[in-house]
């Protein structure tokens, strides 16, 4: 069903109004996963490190639930209150007590604040040098 959706989409892309919109599509989508080729390797630190660091919680139990739920904190979706120990998170033992809190703000400078400004602007990036150019 997904890629009927997409054979869809590159035939739209053959009407002369909505062309355009297609094509900055897959040249962002492009650039953002040559970008994410090189952050899957932070990704990647991260997950093992809050692996290891939180492994009592659910999230972050096995290296593939720690994978996926790192990726998803990636855009922004934190919900620290289900592994950072506290009031409100679970009653589990920490291997150190400040060191999850150090990279869970090291986790959140990098990942979604860099990462996100980075995505922006390639894409202004390059719907301006290939589309301009083929409006022109």
């Amino acid at each position: 069903m997904f890629f009927a959706w997409v054979n869809l989409v590159l035939f739209v892309r053959r009407f002369s109004g909505w062309g355009i919109y297609v094509l900055m599509f897959f040249e962002t989508l492009k650039s953002v996963l040559i970008v994410l080729a090189i952050f899957i390797l932070f990704v990647i630190g991260f997950a093992l490190s809050f692996f290891i660091l939180f492994q009592n919680s659910f999230h972050f139990s096995t290296f593939s639930r720690s994978f996926l739920k790192t990726f998803v904190m990636m855009t922004g979706e934190f919900e620290y209150s289900d592994y950072l120990p506290g009031p409100d998170g679970p009653p589990f033992n920490v291997l150190f007590k400040v060191l999850p809190y150090i990279l869970v703000v090291l986790f959140v400078i990098v990942m979604p604040i860099v990462l996100m400004n980075l995505l922006i602007g390639l894409a202004v990036d390059v719907c301006h040098l290939h589309c301009v150019g083929i409006i022109l």
